[in-house]
């Protein structure tokens, strides 16, 4: 049996996955913040630390802030592997029921009574 889903309840399923990805969000974008934030503060600080500082003269303060977003990434690296993990799982969702939404679904039914689509009975 072929039935299609009524595009209102397409627009349900797309309209809570939207809302799951909004307040999964307020939980995974601070995490991914965090860790640019603090991965581009290691980047800036490391890379001149590295190509002009000496071992005799090293400044304390770029060396500070290395240390510092360094055990910060050490840190949310799992929590940001996770955040991303959802999210791009939560994007590939919403794609493809805004394909599926675009194309109509058929769901089909599986009826279990023992009989053939022209009646008979399917026993042996």
């Amino acid at each position: 049996m072929n039935l299609r889903q009524t595009e209102a309840w397409q627009r349900h399923q797309l309209a809570t996955t939207e809302r799951m990805q909004a307040d999964i969000g307020r939980f995974t974008r601070p995490v991914m913040i965090t860790m640019c934030v603090s991965s581009l503060a290691y980047l800036m600080s490391w890379g001149p630390l590295m190509g002009l500082g000496d071992a005799d003269n090293m400044p304390w303060l770029p060396l500070l802030i290395a240390g510092l977003s360094a055990c910060i990434m050490a840190v949310t690296t799992p929590a940001f592997t996770l955040a991303v993990a959802i999210e791009s799982y939560l994007r590939r969702r919403l794609q493809r029921e805004n394909f599926s939404a675009k194309q109509g679904v058929i769901v089909r039914l599986k009826t279990f009574t023992g009989r053939t689509s022209d009646g008979r009975s399917a026993h042996l």
